[in-house]
């Protein structure tokens, strides 16, 4: 009799426990759909405000040439963006597929924003800190899921090593067929995000997790990579030729993606004013701009995280106060990184700063066309 009672009580546990989890998977599905509707929000509006915006400054092409993406036929296959993210304010492209076949590297422009090898578009989120919005990724084209991946940490591979991750090197990560030998594989994916699982149909812009920090990466970011009968393709490039140096004549990317995905460079990542010395480490991980600030604290600096650098690349960097300029110093860079971090400002005096607003500005450019100005501002206390 016991045993009975026993065994009835054991499966409505072990039912409850089901329905539990059964509703965890839901809320979280929806919890995904939320901040994705929220993100698209953003960005009608976005685009309502840009229809009243005044035209881009020619500036923002490099070198000289147009990076604009224009479609001389129609691709073989459209791709949405992968991230839901404003590209170029809360997320950039830091690294480009590698174009060159041989042992340097190449990006479709013919620059060098990418390593030797690379064989995808990586979408970077500001520092670590931005793993915790969940930030969705989301299907580039309808197909079928071909395989998953969930159980990765999201720990940078210089504390792990290689070796760890060897033949993980994806993270965690899913990879959809779209027929005609189309693939698209996303990765680095955030440990337990990924919604979706093999043989499930997909449609364009379904979330299919949130961006990580997982496999061979040491900053939160997306991996797109495209693929054709099992060869990478450039979806800058496409498969349809087109000028040596510049966008193909038939990107893979949907039309109304051509301004957002410009290529400008360098990008700034992040960046703050602190009153002590800020590490890299502390950098990466994100650091909240306080509010307020001690005005005798040892030191008074603007710090900041920069993408796509290389030589000749030069940045701008001012402090003021309410008593005007505190600091200004200009750089230029003497190699490719990227991603360079670096700190710039003076030792507080004796008997400490005046009190007030102070504000640090930062304006990056290359070849003397601008690619970020921004502020930020801190009361000094």
């Amino acid at each position: 009799m016991w045993w009975r009672i026993t065994t009835v009580l054991l499966g409505i546990g072990s039912l409850v426990a089901f329905v539990a989890a059964f509703y965890v998977v839901i809320l979280e599905k929806e919890a995904h759909e939320e901040r994705l509707n929220a993100v698209r929000d953003q960005r009608q509006h976005d685009q309502e405000v840009a229809k009243t915006a005044p035209p881009a400054e020619p500036e923002l092409d490099v070198n000289g040439q147009s990076p604009t993406m224009t479609w001389a036929s129609e691709p073989p296959l459209w791709l949405a963006l992968p991230i839901a993210c404003s590209v170029g304010r809360d997320c950039w492209i830091v690294n480009y597929v590698d174009d060159d076949p041989g042992p340097g590297r190449e990006d479709f422009m013919c620059l060098d924003m990418s390593y030797d090898g690379h064989k995808g578009t990586d979408f970077a989120l500001p520092n670590i800190a931005a793993i915790d919005r969940n930030v969705p990724v989301l299907a580039a084209a309808p197909g079928r899921v071909m395989g998953t991946r969930n159980n990765m940490s999201d720990i940078s591979f210089r504390e792990t090593g290689r070796d760890a991750i060897a033949g993980q090197e994806c993270g965690n990560g899913v990879r959809i067929d779209h027929g005609d030998g189309w693939a698209t594989q996303y990765c680095h994916m955030k440990l337990g995000s990924v919604l979706v699982s093999t043989g499930q149909q997909v449609e364009r812009g379904q979330v299919l997790g949130a961006v990580g920090l997982s496999g061979l990466t040491e900053f939160p970011h997306l991996h797109l990579t495209v693929n054709r009968d099992g060869a990478v393709v450039d979806p800058f490039k496409g498969v349809d030729g087109g000028p040596e140096c510049g966008p193909g004549a038939a990107p893979l990317w949907q039309k109304d993606l051509q301004e957002v995905l410009t290529y400008r460079a360098p990008k700034l990542l992040d960046l703050g004013l602190a009153s002590r010395s800020v590490s890299r480490s502390e950098a990466e991980q994100g650091i909240p701009q306080p509010s307020t600030l001690p005005a005798k604290g040892e030191v008074l600096i603007v710090w900041m995280r920069i993408a796509g650098v290389r030589r000749g690349d030069r940045a701008e960097v001012s402090i003021a106060g309410p008593d005007g300029e505190v600091f200004q110093s200009d750089w230029t860079a003497e190699k490719t990184e990227i991603i360079r971090f670096q700190y710039l400002g003076k030792r507080t005096p004796a008997g400490g700063w005046p009190t007030g607003r102070y504000t640090a500005r930062i304006v990056l450019s290359r070849d003397g066309a601008v690619t970020a100005d921004r502020t930020v501002e801190t009361t000094l206390e």
